[in-house]
């Protein structure tokens, strides 16, 4: 204001000029933006793609995921208007210039953490969430959260990104009253002991490596995980004591619940191209590490569609579909033929075991709309060895397949069963234009007619766990008598339905974490696939792709 209390004019030359070095420090900013977002771009393509083949959207397909993208994107986007502030003319010294460099600071420092969040995420395998908040109880039996950055390696590792530098990790230790001098003796470091035993303790690295690890103890009690904390801007060998603390936090860990300490000379190293790091995040493990295939295989209602549909069984050039199974008709020639190259080598010389509910779902689909060699087909795999088709009315024909002509899991005769099973296997051949496995075991037998209602009683007789009782209803009618009945028998279950796989115990947190999730041994195949069905009335048939060599 002016000496008469009037509004002063800033002039010119009360202006500061635009600030060439703020600009390229902005534009270096939206450069470190676009790199990371572009990067993110293609994860989520790739996501989508993937989350298409199960009928899923690419938002609920990795949970976190979508978030990540976004908040880097508005990232981007903030860093784009402090450009334009930078160009805006402002006083000396006044709160718009204050505000200004504020927001550098702010900004530049989240770019960073979500940078070594990006390149540590990077280097993973098999990611199943982005940034998630861990539930565990306090020693008091308070309920907490602990952040853990990405859960990988199809969840038997928790992944936390610390950004702490050397100087906030002093002064954290000297406000803790670390113990700078050695010991004489490292094994009774008494000293050390009482600054890593504080429960109170204020120091990031240790106060996050005891929560991880009191989250992952009450998860995975009993099993094996591994707890990994990365620290992008600590490096070991220059300061003695930040070397002996970090080896002291390390030795916390044990054989169940192992921790491991990043420091920037690892985490440092460039991860791989994104060519090869997106598909190992969005690949589903080492084969090594999948579930055993017990001696009994619990088949699901999306592998029945799958060995009954004629999709599977049939050369996709040499006829014509229905556009809307196209997409599945594609697969199959690209990535195809889906049974002999993944489906039968994992059922093949095995018993092979369902729930009624599981039959009678497919069995309903089939007798509504499909083809006749699609009916002939479930027929076939039920154990049925005079075909009548839909000769009979719908719950005459469920009946009468559900009865499975006297198929039982023992049987006294074993020439005249395998002699059966043979016939099957044959009429089944007649059907496809792919190799029928000489040892599949069919038909695929009826064991139980396991349902939702089931569950309580299981759980009360200790053949399902508690957490069964979470998992439930989040299920189908369907995926919980299938997937429920596989928990409490322990058999192998196989299925095309990864979407419901990934929906088991609240996405991913019971199944993928819960030490109970060890007894539900699931295989799910990365495709799957409808019936093909008869067309509608007046409905165009189009021409289905050419096969790939």
């Amino acid at each position: 204001m002016d000496r008469n209390g009037g509004l002063r004019a800033i002039s010119p030359a009360n202006e500061a000029p635009e600030s060439p070095e703020l600009i390229k420090t902005a534009e270096d900013l939206i450069t470190r933006c676009n790199r990371i977002c572009d990067e993110l771009e293609h994860m989520r393509l790739a996501v989508e793609t993937h989350a298409a083949r199960v009928n899923n959207h690419w938002h609920a397909y990795i949970p976190g995921f979508s978030t990540f993208w976004q908040t880097n994107a508005n990232q981007r986007t903030r860093a784009e208007t402090l450009l334009q502030r930078c160009k805006e003319p402002h006083e000396p010294g006044s709160e718009a210039e204050g505000s200004l460099s504020r927001d550098f600071r702010l900004i530049e420092g989240e770019l960073s953490s979500y940078e070594n969040h990006w390149s540590a995420i990077k280097k993973c395998r098999s990611i199943t969430w982005f940034r998630f908040a861990v539930p565990y109880s306090k020693p008091d039996g308070q309920q907490s959260s602990v952040f853990v950055s990405a859960i990988v390696d199809n969840g038997h590792e928790w992944m936390r990104v610390l950004s702490t530098t050397e100087r906030a990790l002093l002064v954290q230790m000297a406000e803790a009253d670390f113990p700078w001098d050695k010991p004489d003796d490292e094994d009774d470091d008494t000293e050390l002991d009482e600054v890593v035993n504080d429960e109170e303790t204020q120091i990031e690295i240790l106060k996050s490596a005891n929560q991880l690890l009191a989250a992952a103890r009450e998860i995975h009690g009993g099993y094996r995980h591994r707890v990994r904390i990365v620290l992008p801007n600590i490096y070991r060998g220059n300061v003695p004591a930040i070397d002996r603390f970090l080896k002291k936090i390390e030795s916390l860990g044990d054989e169940e619940v192992s921790l491991a300490l990043e420091c920037a000379e690892e985490s440092r190293a460039p991860p791989p191209p994104l060519k090869i790091a997106i598909p190992n995040l969005l690949s589903h493990g080492d084969a090594a590490n999948a579930p055993p295939l017990t001696p009994h295989l619990n088949i699901d209602t999306s592998i029945f569609v799958a060995l009954t549909t004629d999709i599977s069984h049939s050369h996709s050039s040499q006829r014509k579909w229905r556009p809307k199974i196209l997409e599945d008709v594609g697969d199959e020639a690209e990535h195809g033929p889906r049974l002999p190259k993944s489906l039968y080598p994992l059922l093949r010389g095995h018993t092979l075991v369902c729930t009624r509910e599981a039959a009678e779902t497919c069995l309903r689909m089939v007798y509504d709309a499909s083809t006749e060699s699609e009916v002939s087909r479930i027929e076939i795999l039920l154990g049925q060895e005079t075909l009548r088709g839909k000769q009979d009315d719908k719950m005459t024909f469920l009946e009468r397949v559900l009865r499975q002509d006297g198929w039982a899991m023992a049987q006294t005769d074993v020439e005249a069963t395998e002699r059966r099973r043979r016939n099957l296997t044959a009429e089944l051949q007649k059907l496809s234009c792919h190799p029928v496995p000489e040892d599949l075991q069919l038909p695929i037998r009826i064991v139980e007619d396991f349902r939702r209602e089931h569950v309580t009683e299981e759980v009360r007789k200790g053949t399902l766990p508690k957490v069964a009782l979470a998992v439930e209803p989040t299920l189908n009618e369907t995926n919980c008598s299938s997937f429920l009945y596989g928990w409490k028998t322990n058999y192998t279950t196989i299925t095309c339905n990864r979407h419901a796989v990934r929906r088991l115990g609240n996405l991913v947190k019971k199944m993928r974490w819960s030490r109970d999730a060890e007894a539900a041994p699931i295989i799910a195949m990365d495709w799957a696939r409808g019936l093909a069905k008869i067309p509608f009335p007046g409905e165009v048939l189009v021409d289905g792709p050419l096969e790939q060599d």
